[in-house]
């Protein structure tokens, strides 16, 4: 009988001392990880030695899923049956990361006058560029970001024809 109830004083002692835990929720509000999205761009700045990009993100849906109340500014639409829709002008800054990958469609001309399509570029050089009244041209074109850890690894221009 005395080792049942060491047994039971031992097993109430252990129940004592387990923590009751409530698994905390999630930041609904914090970015993932890792993420691939469409964006505009509206400024490059640097600060502090580093190079940021407020970004204001968009959809790249088939035009059949569209509210037709939907006003037409906020579309792009492109010659197959999709189209980009800016919902709401929502900017939100992200530093390139070092060795970040930036191909762009229309930033430069041959001598014929055609693009130099898939022309790779350093942060430094887009940061250049912004800084020039030929740029704002760029902030109506729509880019592919890819975002990890809170920092731009790659920002790929995509062509409108």
């Amino acid at each position: 009988m005395k080792k049942i109830i060491l047994i039971l004083l031992a097993v109430s002692f252990l129940f004592q001392f387990c923590k009751n835990e409530v698994p905390q929720k999630k930041d609904e509000n914090r970015k993932p990880i890792y993420s691939e999205e469409y964006c505009y761009i509206n400024s490059i700045d640097k600060k502090n030695g580093r190079i940021f990009a407020s970004l204001n993100f968009i959809k790249y849906l088939k035009k059949t899923d569209i509210d037709k109340s939907i006003n037409k500014t906020q579309l792009l639409e492109l010659p197959n049956e999709f189209c980009y829709l800016d919902e709401k002008k929502e900017y939100e800054s992200f530093e390139f990361s070092d060795n970040a990958k930036i191909i762009m469609q229309t930033l430069s001309f041959n001598s014929d006058g055609n693009f130099n399509f898939n022309q790779t570029i350093g942060a430094n050089e887009l940061l250049k560029y912004f800084s020039k009244p030929e740029s704002e041209r760029l902030k109506f074109s729509p880019f592919k970001v890819v975002i990890s850890n809170n920092k731009i690894i790659s920002l790929e221009e995509i062509y409108i024809p």
